[in-house]
């Protein structure tokens, strides 16, 4: 990108052309140095207040020839208005930003006038994407919005920062509790730092697409054709979804399953007990093996580790089981999973390494599982 892009954000209320004056909620962003301006503000406001031009695109996100704009709908009335700009000229962001300076930016980029007054708060942003070299030095560890910054395209932010929590936490525990192997803590930037390597690619690429021009404009088209085929656009979705997040996971010595290093299906089970799901079986921030098949023998392993392991037998409710058992982590995540039936005992040998790699030597401790 050749020209600086830059987010402005204003809360408040203004008057409309149909004169309502309405007030707004307050919402927080970062301030960040330099490079599409983005003027977000939030309202109460009927569809007709900014003339017949504005009206006819209706409510959602629209690319213009000069920048993006946005007016959504927030609930109870609530509106939020964004102008984004491409190669403006660098604005000082100690400079407080004025309402006048907003106008101007909207004028631009749907070419109609929005009148405003009254703004409580106001700031501008930018899409500054940077990453930390180490999500870990020492003593220190570094998450969410401090491990990575991105533009706001896709929405992922939240997701990725909610998963690099629900990653480290597990094993920050494990530490504190005194049963983590060696080395677990160090798989938290091994994981997690080529994902937000991935969100930034993801998030350059969705600005680079909502830029004006010709150029542009025949590049979305040839996305939309793509996005036409059913697995180009399930990758699309999994991607903005984390859902296709998956991490390096040793194999123990059988097979590769296509569901290890992902995140857990969340299968409807049967159980001596009713109907549950495996969501539900990890509500307790504990790992949890799932048992599918009637293996008792892996559930008695599994036993050896009851005071960090769950041990849970179900049955598949839908149609016959993806695997025979299943190792699940804290996070949600698949740490290890069982072959069919075998003879020689593969599976509870293999069932003990993943044990012992990811939550330590077996424990003293054992009682009768759940």
């Amino acid at each position: 990108m050749n020209g600086p892009i830059r987010k402005m954000v204003a809360n408040g209320s203004f008057n409309c052309t149909n004169r309502r004056r309405t007030s707004v909620d307050s919402r927080a962003h970062r301030r960040l140095p330099r490079t599409p301006r983005r003027c977000t503000r939030q309202g109460k406001t009927d569809p007709s207040f900014a003339g017949s031009k504005l009206r006819d695109q209706g409510f959602g996100i629209a690319r213009t020839a000069n920048g993006n704009f946005a007016i959504v709908a927030l609930g109870a009335g609530i509106m939020r208005v964004a102008a984004i700009e491409w190669d403006q000229p660098e604005v000082d962001r100690n400079t407080p930003m004025t309402l006048d300076e907003l106008q101007q930016a909207l004028r631009r980029v749907i070419g109609t006038e929005l009148p405003m007054s009254e703004p409580r708060w106001m700031t501008r942003a930018t899409d500054n994407s940077r990453q930390a070299e180490r999500y870990r030095k020492g003593r220190v560890l570094l998450a969410g919005d401090a491990a990575h910054v991105h533009f706001a395209y896709g929405g992922m932010g939240l997701q990725t920062g909610v998963q690099d929590a629900g990653n480290l936490g597990w094993k920050l525990a494990a530490e504190i509790l005194g049963w983590a192997p060696p080395g677990l803590l160090d798989t938290y930037e091994t994981e997690r730092r080529p994902v937000g390597k991935r969100v930034l690619m993801a998030t350059r690429a969705a600005t680079a697409l909502a830029r004006p021009g010709e150029h542009v404009t025949a590049l979305r088209e040839l996305m939309g054709e793509l996005l036409k085929q059913e697995q180009v656009y399930r990758a699309i979705i999994e991607m903005l979804t984390s859902v296709d997040v998956h991490y390096a996971m040793d194999a123990a010595g059988s097979n590769r399953h296509h569901l290890l290093g992902h995140w857990a299906p969340d299968l409807r089970l049967g159980t001596a007990s009713g109907e549950t799901r495996v969501a539900r079986l990890m509500h307790g921030g504990r790992a949890v093996l799932l048992d599918l098949a009637g293996r008792t023998a892996l559930c008695d392993i599994a036993s050896d580790w009851i005071d960090r392991v769950d041990v849970r037998s179900a049955g598949w409710e839908d149609q016959s089981a993806p695997a025979d058992a299943f190792l699940i982590r804290p996070d949600g995540y698949i740490a290890w999973v069982a072959p069919a039936q075998d003879s020689d005992g593969g599976a509870e040998r293999q069932l003990r390494c993943a044990l012992t790699t990811w939550f330590g030597p077996a424990s003293a401790l054992r009682r009768k599982a759940a």
